[in-house]
């Protein structure tokens, strides 16, 4: 209840309100970080056992930048480089050429959010594209 008032409404509603901006040419990209490393950012603050099992909110700062010590020995893991690379990728992509995957080369395309549409990526070692399922 908490997530859903404070974050994923907030969250939805200006989706919703951003992709109307599509009309004039102006994507936007929606995407939920669902990879659960070892530690996240959450992790660090007590009580460090209760937060430790879930993907919480500014772990994908963790991976494009090295904020805390303690997760860059995390990050050497295999899966998690992987997902490093192709988010590094992905916001490169977006920032260069304002789409974040312009070709096929990541093996995925993430498509932008359409008016009445909240498609998002799925951001795993192997990410895909999920259908709204927060939409009711």
């Amino acid at each position: 209840m908490f997530g859903d008032y404070f974050f994923d409404f907030p969250h939805d509603y200006s989706v919703e309100l951003h992709s109307r901006d599509a009309l004039y040419g102006k994507n936007i990209y929606a995407y939920e970080l669902n990879h659960k490393g070892d530690d996240g950012a959450m992790a660090l603050i007590p009580p460090r056992h209760i937060m430790k099992d879930y993907v919480n909110h500014a772990d994908d700062l963790m991976y494009l930048f090295k904020l805390i010590p303690e997760f860059l020995n995390e990050t050497n893991k295999p899966e998690n480089k992987k997902l490093e690379s192709i988010m590094l990728d992905l916001w490169t992509n977006f920032a260069t050429h304002g789409n974040p995957t312009p070709d096929r080369s990541l093996g995925f395309t993430w498509k932008p959010v359409s008016p009445g549409t909240t498609d998002h990526l799925v951001l795993k070692p192997e990410p895909y594209m999920e259908a709204d399922t927060r939409c009711e």
